[in-house]
């Protein structure tokens, strides 16, 4: 059972290579267990906290893709925990609040989160955040250490594994475009 300050840390059963990370920070125990349950048969390595501090040594140590991250926690805050982490990492942070005020959402933004989500939420639309950030993050990892290490077709299984994971229809794909002669874009700004 997973308690308020405590973290824990699960990978899926038989990964062979590593999985995208998600770092969930929530005080709420059962919205924790809801957003880790999602996260996992989704195919994520997840890391939780109910803690901020806990969440802050995770972040520094254990280097997320992703992190969803409550405001109102028990100590180090949210917008600390989220400050804490701009000063070392770039990482995508959303925000998981009850606080719907514009002037929250304002201030979420401008402490260096990339969204904000309001409680309740549809666990479709925090899926879709973690598979966009993520699948964002390794397409530019896997394009950077490309150009010594990838056999001729390694670029077309990655985008083929991309494409299982992201697009609706892997015929017709929205979000990995080939591009004739040049290769493949990504276009992040379409709604499936």
């Amino acid at each position: 059972m997973i308690t308020s300050g405590s973290a824990f840390r699960r990978r899926p059963v038989g990964s062979a290579s590593r999985q995208p990370r998600v770092l969930v920070v929530d005080d709420d125990r059962d919205i924790r267990q809801v957003v880790c349950a999602y996260l996992e048969r989704d195919g994520f390595e997840v890391m939780a906290s109910g803690d901020g501090e806990v969440a802050l040594r995770l972040a520094r140590t254990e280097a997320p893709d992703a992190i969803a991250l409550d405001l109102m926690l028990p100590g180090v805050g949210g917008t600390d925990v989220c400050r804490g982490v701009r000063k070392v990492s770039r990482v995508p942070i959303v925000i998981l609040t009850v606080r719907d005020d514009i002037t929250d959402k304002i201030l979420g933004l401008e402490i260096g989160t990339d969204d904000y989500v309001t409680k309740p939420f549809d666990t479709r639309e925090l899926m879709r955040w973690a598979d966009r950030v993520c699948t964002r993050e390794h397409l530019s990892e896997a394009l950077a250490t490309a150009e010594h290490s990838l056999l001729p077709r390694s670029i077309d299984s990655h985008v083929h594994n991309l494409r299982a994971r992201l697009e609706p229809q892997r015929v017709r794909p929205q979000y990995v475009l080939t591009v004739a002669g040049v290769g493949y874009r990504f276009r992040p700004d379409r709604d499936p």
